[in-house]
């Protein structure tokens, strides 16, 4: 469990934001396959009146999206996130990972951020946000994760994400698709 209080002045704005992920976990590391499973909560604040004068959503300084999504269309920002996560190792160095995530906003009043990280302009700063359409839901998000170890010095992984699209998304996609494919393959090499 961890969690995160901000409070301040956000531009002319005051600025009280939270965020708390709570996540539950075994493993079975001596029997056959290696079968693990995680269970987790994430909730980063949303605004409820963006007129107020208050800012209430969190403001995700750190940008690491992909340690919480590999299908990076989301963040920690006005975002509720309820997984569950299953992995096994049916082979020395080859690890099997699948997650489910069902994804809301914390606050329809609010956006519905993206990216992973803030950018900077003359007349504002922070993350690209796109209205919710009055709905809180964003979708369910499907992944299947490759990894293997080939060497001391070589890692390859293959990732696949589908996002089941709902309201928040549609919203967003302004009549296009909603739902979302993602892949990639990734080759990490160890100098040392």
């Amino acid at each position: 469990m961890w969690g995160a209080g901000q409070f301040g002045d956000w531009g002319e704005q005051d600025h009280a934001a939270l965020a708390f992920t709570a996540e539950i976990g075994a493993s079975m590391a001596e029997a056959a396959l290696r079968p693990g499973l995680r269970i987790g909560f994430t909730y980063g604040s949303g605004d409820s009146d963006p007129n107020d004068g208050d800012h209430g959503t969190f403001f995700q300084m750190l940008p690491t999206a992909r340690a919480y999504a590999a299908t990076p269309f989301y963040n920690m920002q006005n975002t509720s996130d309820l997984f569950v996560q299953l992995s096994a190792q049916p082979a020395k160095g080859v690890t099997l990972r699948t997650e489910l995530h069902q994804l809301w906003l914390s606050d329809s009043s609010d956006l519905f951020y993206s990216g992973a990280g803030a950018n900077e302009r003359r007349d504002r700063f922070g993350y690209t946000g796109t209205p919710s359409g009055g709905s809180n839901d964003i979708g369910t998000l499907l992944d299947l994760e490759v990894s293997w170890i080939a060497t001391r010095y070589l890692t390859l992984t293959a990732y696949y994400g589908h996002l089941f699209g709902d309201n928040v998304v549609a919203a967003a996609a302004q009549g296009g698709d909603d739902d979302i494919d993602y892949f990639f393959l990734e080759v990490l090499l160890l100098f040392s």
